[in-house]
């Protein structure tokens, strides 16, 4: 039988820079402030443009789906070289960006505590 002793030490694919800890980071971010939003305005009764949700997803559907997506988008990207993990975060990083923007233009905020809004229409909501 072989022992944990025996093994070579487990070491990652390709080490992480600081431009792949700060996409996937960004992200995150964004991924959660879509998360956030989505929530808000189903909360509202407003439909959701997003077809792998549904139009009137129940709020345990958003989370799971969501909450889903966001560890198997960080998770896909590990194994991958610092290029391509640099796209793939940076690609998902914009495509969020663009739905958080759309959302925001719609009048779809998140604040963080209720101090700190996150949108830019109709702020005096």
């Amino acid at each position: 039988m072989i022992s944990a002793d025996q093994l070579p030490p487990l070491r990652p694919a390709h080490r992480w820079t600081a431009a792949n800890k700060a996409l996937a980071g960004a992200m995150a971010t964004a991924i959660l402030t879509d998360w956030q939003q989505t929530r808000a305005f189903r909360k509202q009764g407003e439909r959701e443009g997003n077809p792998l949700l549904s139009s009137t997803p129940s709020e345990g559907h958003v989370n799971t789906l969501i909450g889903l997506g966001l560890l198997g988008a960080l998770g896909a990207g590990i194994p991958m070289s610092s290029k391509a993990r640099n796209l793939w975060y940076g690609g998902i990083t914009g495509a969020e960006a663009m739905a958080v923007l759309h959302n925001a233009l719609k009048g779809h905020r998140v604040s963080v505590r209720g101090q700190f809004p996150v949108g830019l229409g109709r702020l005096g909501r």
